[in-house]
């Protein structure tokens, strides 16, 4: 939307209005260029729970290109047609664009002959011209795609103070392969008979002898 279009738009049909309208002097016009015409809308009055209120230009405006099908405003002025100055735009109007369509946002706004802003540098009461500084992104520039790559890549450095190795322990395969070699012999060692000296040996031996005698004897004795 060309400032000088929109300008020049709002000025001819605010001079209409005063000239072929003069009751409509003391009041605001408001004029909104949208993607379905140029539309007009002048200060009005609505009944509201049995109150009479009013119904600001920019919103009159706004409403009639809703009616008409618009869904997008690219240029809006307002403009007191008592001296024919441009105004900033109502708050009312200004919520009610961008809740209707957030592409409104994007809305050209005059407020002079040489001055004009977004509607969302109005609406947030920010500056459009810094509104996005520091937020240079180049789409070819490789450092903008790290996001995917923030996994990949990731080593461990001998130089960090929590990072140790330790050349003594085992992986923990050979872990437990030690750990089950050594339960094995632990088994066999156990259910291993105890080694006897040759005294202890002897005395078991006199002692069978012994008791075969005495069975031998036994069973002579009662044939």
């Amino acid at each position: 939307m060309e400032h000088s279009t929109l300008y020049n738009t709002a000025k001819e049909l605010a001079e209409k209005v005063k000239r072929e309208r003069p009751c409509y002097s003391g009041l605001d016009a408001a004029i909104i260029i949208s993607d379905k015409g140029v539309f007009l809308g002048v200060t009005g009055v609505n009944a509201a729970e049995g109150k009479l209120v009013d119904v600001p230009a920019d919103v009159a405006a706004f409403l009639n290109m809703r009616n008409a099908g618009g869904r997008t405003a690219l240029g809006l002025a307002v403009v007191k047609l008592g001296d024919m100055s441009f105004i900033t735009p109502s708050g009312e109007a200004q919520e009610l664009m961008f809740r209707s369509n957030t592409e409104n946002d994007g809305c050209l706004v005059c407020l002079g002959a040489d001055e004009g802003k977004l509607l969302s540098a109005i609406r947030l009461g920010t500056d459009s011209d810094s509104m996005m500084d520091g937020f240079g992104f180049d789409e070819d520039d490789p450092a903008a795609d790290t996001t995917a790559n923030v996994i990949s890549g990731v080593a461990v450095e001998e130089s960090n103070p929590f990072y140790e190795r330790s050349e003594t322990v085992a992986p923990p395969e050979e872990t437990l392969s030690d750990k089950t070699d050594e339960a094995k012999k632990d088994t066999l060692n156990n259910s291993a008979e105890p080694e006897l000296t040759a005294e202890e040996l002897l005395k078991q031996a006199k002692k069978r002898k012994s008791v075969a005698k005495s069975n031998f004897l036994f069973r002579k004795k009662h044939k």
